[in-house]
This record gives structure tokens, C-alpha cells and sequence, in this order.
């Protein structure tokens, strides 16, 4: 017979495995995992499906820059931003559909939190208290985290910052020419898949450069000289990196400039403080406030660990970089909203950092005596890991059902029926992100807009607006109207029901289609 004994021998296991700090980690990353699932399926992000058609496209033997033939309302070249996650995205749709790009989002996702949790847990952060540094930026930088190449690029920008802490703890034992020549070619390596997944990693090269800087100011037993090469090094491959870029430096820096003449003002990303300010009002001073605080919390934390422990503590050299590049590029959010959401993104594990360092504070004064209130028992128990735990696995458990219905379709939009409508080769004039998907889905249906604002042009974009707010008559060319129903688009819906040669065909899952009598 078994020996009863072993019952409580395993409950006890049980319990000293769930105490364990590892085991908190596992619990918050599933937490993210279920953030990024319900992320990956949600439909406010339409690019994807666009960028799925170009680069199936590619596959078939479409060069990268080719003549556009999506849209009836403009001509001219195309030059794609995302060269090879459009790729990535096509294998995604010709694999598993809808399903298939939603596991390239989830997938995505879940590896940037992974090393964001990496990277807080090497600079000393908790995991519940790491936690509690990331609710609010998931709250309020929400829209960051997207099935587009960005996230991806913030993925690198973490992995550079890996490889600085990793290979400073070799240099001791590496000669100066394998130390200078590991970093140069993993530079370019790290330069040349990054600008080959999305443009924008040409300034993230230079930024990184700085971040790489920092790291090795922050490695001990180097002299001054060491130090100068080894930034140098990293410099150089990552620009040779840029040169080995799809467009040449020239052209992805002349497309950047394209993509910010069109963008500003118009695209929501692009705005400045002002704008926001402006536009939202005081609904987005909560956001503002969540911004300077990260920002600033960062920035003294990794100060007062450079002042007490000196900077050649380990978790300086992860601090440092991602504080280089984060805080400033919270303050340049002055001017576009997307650096801010790069700058909160980058800080992530920093914010771990701080709320760790807060949570501790905390515990000491409730070993003071003086302050009764925070020593009170139930006080100890609710601040304590162990009452934590069991809290989260309550809510992860009751939180499971929501996430299962939200994540259901998979990454199919809800306008599919709809869009499955369209009398064959319609021309579409539709509510800009639509046209995703109609692009996807009926190749044959051209669209007279879509999001890439930078192909075509400020103007065309104002026209958009002129004609979604019914300033502007619809052009005359156009056989099929699809709007989601919402305010921006009622006038233009009621415009269309009014006019007796417009006819409505389908109204399916809070969008409509028109067609043209």
C-alpha cells in the first residue's frame, strides 16, 4: 500500500514550487501571453492584411519597389516600408489564413514581453512587482502593440541591449581583436535584418550605437581606449548594416522624410503633445501623466543605482542603455506621439526596475515600528508575494473565457462577410482601414484608399476626410461604398441612403455596403 505520508510530502512540493520567485515569472508572462492573444485578434489594427498581399506578391516574384495596382484613384511606384515582414506575413495568410496571422501577431508579441521580462529580471527587478510596472503602459500605450514590423524592431533594440550585458561579461577573458570584431559583425548582422524587417531601423541603428556606448562605459576592468574602439566597432557594423539596407541609405532616409510630410497632423501617431491636447483634451492628460512618470521614475532610479552602487554594477549596463534611448525619446513625443510609445516600450523592464525598488521601500517601513498603519498584519498580507499569487491565478482563471471569446476569429476582421459581397471588380471607395482587407480578400475590387498614407500623398488623404465629412462628392468612378457605422462616418451613410442611385446590399456586423445603382 502507499504510504500516506506522501500526500502531504507532495502537497508541500506543491507549495514550495508555487512560493518560488521562477514560478511567478512563468505566472506573469502567461498574463502577457493572454494580453498578446487578445491583442493578436483584435481588429483595430488593418495593415497587416494589406501588407499580407504584398508580400505574397514578393513570393511570386514581385520586386520590392513595383507599380501600384491595388488602387484606382492614384499611379506611381510603391516603395514598401516592411520588405520582409510583408513576407513573413504572406507565409503567415498562405499557411493558416486569418489563423495564420494571428499566430505571426501572438508570436511577435509574446517574444517582445519575453525579453522585456528577460531584461527586467536581470536588472533585479520581481516578477509581480515588474507586474505592476507594466499595467500602466499596457493600459495606456495599448495601440503600440501591433502585427506590424515596429514591434518586431523594439524586439532587436532588446536583443542589442542583451547581447551589450552578455558579452561584457566575456571581455575579461577576449582579446581585443575577437572583442572588437564580435561586435562589429553582430552590429551588422543585428543593422541588416533589422532594415530589411522595416525602414525605420536605420535611426534605431544610430540609436543603438549610443545604447552600445553606454553599455561599454558601464564595463569594468576596460580602459578608456578599449571602451572608444568597442563603441566604434558597434558603430561601423551597424552602418554597414544600413548600407546592406533593401532601398540604400539614401532612399530609406528620403522615404522616412516622405512618411513624416504626409503623416504629421493627419495620422494619429504623428501627432504632437499639442495636437492630442488639442484634439482629446483632457482624456489624454491621464496617458501624458503615465508618460512623464515612466520616464522620469527611470531615469532617477537608474541614477540613484549608478550613485550607490557604482556603474559597474551589472544592472547598470541594462538600465543605462534602455534609459539613453527611452527618456529622450519620451521628451521627443513632444513633437510626434510615436516616439513616445517607442520610449514607454523600451522602458518596460526599467518600470519593473522602479516598482521592485518601491515594493521593497514599502516592506522596510513595515519593519518600522514607527509607522503602525503599513505594519498592521492584514497590510503585511496584501502587500506579501504569497497572497499575490494566489489573487493573479484567480484572476487568470476567471480572466480565461474572455480571452478564448475575444480570440476565437483568429485575426479574421469583422467586416469579412461584408467585403465577400462586393459585385465582382467593383471599385471601393471605403472607410481607410477597410481597404485592408478588401485588398486581401477580392485582389480583383481596387480601393480608392488605404493605409499607405506615404504612397499616397497629404493631399489624397485631406481629400478622404473632405469626402468622408461630405464636403467633397464621391468620385464619380466609384461602384461600391463600405463604412463601419460610427460618428466619423454617419453623414457620409446618410448621404448615401438618401441619394436614390445608391443602394444599400448588406449591413453585416456594424458595416455596410453600397452599391451603386
Amino acid at each position: 500500500m502507499p504510504d500516506r505520508s506522501e500526500a502531504p510530502t507532495r502537497a508541500a512540493r506543491l507549495r514550495s514550487i508555487i512560493a518560488t520567485e521562477r514560478f511567478r515569472w512563468w505566472m506573469v508572462y502567461v498574463v502577457l501571453a493572454m494580453v498578446a492573444a487578445v491583442r493578436a485578434a483584435s481588429p483595430q489594427e488593418r495593415d497587416q492584411y494589406w501588407s499580407a498581399r504584398a508580400g505574397i506578391e514578393s513570393l511570386e516574384g514581385s520586386p520590392f519597389i513595383r507599380p501600384d495596382t491595388w488602387s484606382w484613384a492614384t499611379d506611381g511606384e510603391w516603395v514598401p516600408n516592411s520588405p520582409v515582414w510583408n513576407i513573413v506575413l504572406g507565409l503567415g495568410w498562405q499557411v493558416g489564413g486569418f489563423w495564420g496571422l494571428f499566430w505571426v501577431a501572438f508570436v511577435s508579441i509574446s517574444v517582445f514581453f519575453a525579453l522585456a521580462l528577460l531584461l527586467a529580471r536581470l536588472a533585479g527587478a520581481r516578477a509581480f512587482p515588474t507586474l505592476i510596472g507594466f499595467t500602466p503602459v499596457l493600459v495606456f500605450a495599448f495601440s503600440a502593440f501591433t502585427p506590424r514590423a515596429t514591434v518586431v524592431v523594439q524586439s532587436l533594440t532588446f536583443v542589442a541591449v542583451l547581447f551589450a550585458w552578455w558579452w561584457s561579461r566575456q571581455l575579461e577573458r577576449r582579446s581585443s581583436l575577437v572583442a572588437v570584431g564580435v561586435v562589429a559583425g553582430f552590429g551588422f548582422v543585428l543593422s541588416l535584418v533589422g532594415n530589411w524587417l522595416h525602414l525605420s531601423f536605420m535611426l534605431m541603428a544610430a540609436v543603438i550605437a549610443v545604447m552600445w556606448a553606454v553599455a561599454w562605459w558601464a564595463t569594468p576592468g576596460m580602459t578608456t581606449v578599449r571602451r572608444v574602439f568597442l563603441a566604434a566597432a558597434g558603430a561601423a557594423g551597424l552602418f554597414l548594416g544600413c548600407v546592406g539596407s533593401p532601398y540604400g541609405i539614401g532612399l530609406t532616409l528620403e522615404r522616412s522624410r516622405v512618411v513624416a510630410e504626409v503623416c504629421r497632423g493627419l495620422v494619429s501617431e504623428w501627432f504632437s503633445i499639442i495636437d492630442l491636447f488639442r484634439l482629446q483634451g483632457f482624456r489624454f492628460i491621464p496617458f501624458a501623466i503615465v508618460a512623464i512618470l515612466v520616464a522620469a521614475g527611470a531615469l532617477i532610479w537608474t541614477v540613484r543605482l549608478v550613485r550607490r552602487d557604482g556603474r559597474f554594477d551589472p544592472r547598470t549596463r541594462i538600465a543605462a542603455p534602455l534609459v539613453a534611448f527611452g527618456v529622450p525619446a519620451v521628451v521627443l513625443g513632444l513633437d510626434s506621439l510615436r516616439f513616445t510609445l517607442s520610449g514607454l516600450l523600451v522602458l518596460l523592464p526599467v518600470a519593473g526596475c522602479v516598482a521592485t525598488g518601491l515594493i521593497d521601500r514599502l516592506h522596510r517601513l513595515q519593519g518600522d515600528p514607527g509607522h503602525r498603519f503599513l505594519s498592521r498584519p492584514k497590510v503585511v498580507e496584501y502587500t506579501s508575494g504569497r497572497f499575490w499569487t494566489v489573487i493573479i491565478a484567480g484572476l487568470m482563471v476567471m480572466a480565461t473565457p474572455v480571452v478564448v471569446l475575444n480570440t476565437a476569429p483568429g485575426a479574421t476582421p469583422p467586416e469579412v462577410d461584408v467585403i465577400r459581397q462586393l459585385p465582382k471588380g467593383c471599385k471601393v471607395w471605403s472607410a481607410d482601414p477597410i481597404a485592408g482587407p478588401v485588398i486581401l480578400l477580392r485582389p480583383d475590387a481596387e480601393v480608392w484608399i488605404d493605409g499607405r498614407a506615404d504612397f499616397y500623398g497629404r493631399e489624397h488623404l485631406l481629400e478622404y476626410l473632405r469626402i468622408l465629412w461630405t464636403e467633397d462628392p464621391l468620385p464619380d468612378a466609384t461602384g461600391c461604398v463600405i463604412l463601419p457605422s460610427n460618428e466619423m462616418s454617419e453623414r457620409l451613410a446618410a448621404a448615401l441612403d438618401a441619394d436614390m442611385g445608391w443602394h444599400r446590399v448588406a449591413s453585416e456586423r456594424g458595416f455596410t455596403l453600397w452599391v451603386r445603382g
